[in-house]
């Protein structure tokens, strides 16, 4: 699923996401009104990119993923719950049990391409099902991979890297997945600092 290489390439880049998952996770556990907390809902909405979702659909979620901290989660009635009629939030249906459960696992773009897996198409009767299906063959792959020579070398390495992190195995599959993409997806130092402003057209 991954190879040593990937692994090795991926470790220093986990770094800077590794460091705002661990606050995030705290504040969610520490948070004594995740419905309220606009600070809590602010961070975890930049982290995940709550692009071009409304008022309406940002508390239900937030109202949903209250309702579930401390609680086993079911990804299919979390679906169902967040999702509206025209469309079907596999994301964030995945990173809100993520949140709750960190032994499962996130669909994210980058993941599932380097799992070479294709989410179920939109149109088919179902589908929230077939995703939930889905994201069950997900956590199968993980548990599968971490029990092999590969799954092992990838969690040594982690360790090895960032010691003091409580970050769960099938977490740790995720943040390497998440880095392990081509080169032109990843920014630059140069992109990422530059200050240079574009020429005036007055």
């Amino acid at each position: 699923m991954i190879s040593r290489d990937q692994i090795n390439i991926a470790m220093p880049r986990i770094s800077e996401g590794l460091a705002k998952y661990l606050n995030l996770q705290n504040m969610f556990l520490e948070s004594s009104d995740i419905k309220s907390d606009c600070d809590f809902q602010k961070i975890f909405a930049g982290f995940y990119r709550f692009r071009g979702r409304d008022v309406d659909w940002r508390r239900r979620f937030f109202d949903t993923l209250a309702k579930s901290r401390g609680r086993p989660v079911n990804f299919l009635n979390i679906i169902n719950r967040i999702s509206d009629d025209d469309r079907d939030e596999a994301s964030f249906a995945s990173k809100l049990v993520a949140t709750v459960d960190p032994n499962l696992p996130v669909i994210d773009s980058f993941v599932v391409t380097n799992l070479k897996l294709a989410l179920p198409k939109r149109g088919i009767d179902r589908r929230r099902e077939a995703i939930a299906e889905f994201h069950g063959k997900m956590h199968g792959m993980y548990l599968m991979y971490l029990s092999s020579d590969g799954g092992r070398y990838l969690v040594e390495r982690f360790r090895y890297h960032y010691p003091t992190a409580d970050v769960t195995p099938i977490k740790m599959v995720d943040f390497v997945l998440w880095q392990t993409r081509p080169a032109k997806s990843i920014p630059t130092p140069a992109k990422r600092t530059s200050k240079r402003r574009p020429a005036s057209t007055s």
